[in-house]
């Protein structure tokens, strides 16, 4: 018997399996991408939830800060000495806290996700997006 006419068989049924375990990883790597693609429409439901929550929180916020505010510079105008010195430091403190409100705010970010692309909708050999941030 020939060596090669082992060889040969040996030859395809190596071949045969590596095509085999290229499909299975091919399809193992497709239902991961698949089961990462939903987590991540998950968390991107659930980051508009959360700037929703956000934006109430904030819009909270603003609400007795717009009253503190009113009522200093009222108390501000119409006062002197100690207490308009106190009065307006209360107006810088509404005004530095109603800013951060505003720069925190999920307004900033709107938008900034689409940068993001989810592994199931990347070319393989593409290098990963970045969520830029504010």
């Amino acid at each position: 018997m020939d060596f090669g006419s082992l060889i040969r068989p040996l030859a395809w049924l190596a071949l045969a399996a590596c095509v085999a375990a290229l499909w299975i990883s091919s399809v193992r790597q497709r239902r991961e991408r698949e089961a990462l693609g939903k987590q991540i429409d998950e968390m991107r439901a659930e980051l508009q939830r959360l700037e929703r929550s956000a934006r109430s929180v904030s819009h909270e916020m603003m609400q007795p800060l717009g009253a503190i505010t009113n009522y200093a510079e009222m108390i501000r105008l119409h006062s002197t000495g100690d207490v308009r010195e106190y009065a307006s430091s209360i107006l810088e403190v509404s005004a530095r806290t109603a800013k951060g409100i505003r720069d925190r705010g999920p307004s900033q970010r709107e938008g900034k996700l689409e940068a993001f692309r989810a592994p199931h909708d990347a070319n393989v050999g593409e290098s990963p997006a970045t969520i830029t941030s504010a």
